[in-house]
């Protein structure tokens, strides 16, 4: 899970997002975040798993 520094360095950056989904893992448990943020045609969704983060840019 992420830090509580990380979550505000990223919100600090990227602010608030759109949408924020859970990630659990197979077992339920909770094992990460996805945030989701939408500017016009573009969104950008950032997960958070396990301490390593992955961003990907969708142009619809």
């Amino acid at each position: 899970m992420p830090e509580r520094s990380e979550w505000a360095s990223l919100r600090s950056v990227a602010g608030k997002p759109d949408r924020e989904t859970p990630i659990e893992s197979s077992s339920g448990g909770l094992e990460g975040y996805r945030l989701e943020y939408f500017n016009g045609c573009k969104s950008v969704q950032i997960e958070i798993v396990s301490g390593s983060c992955s961003i990907t840019q969708i142009d619809s």
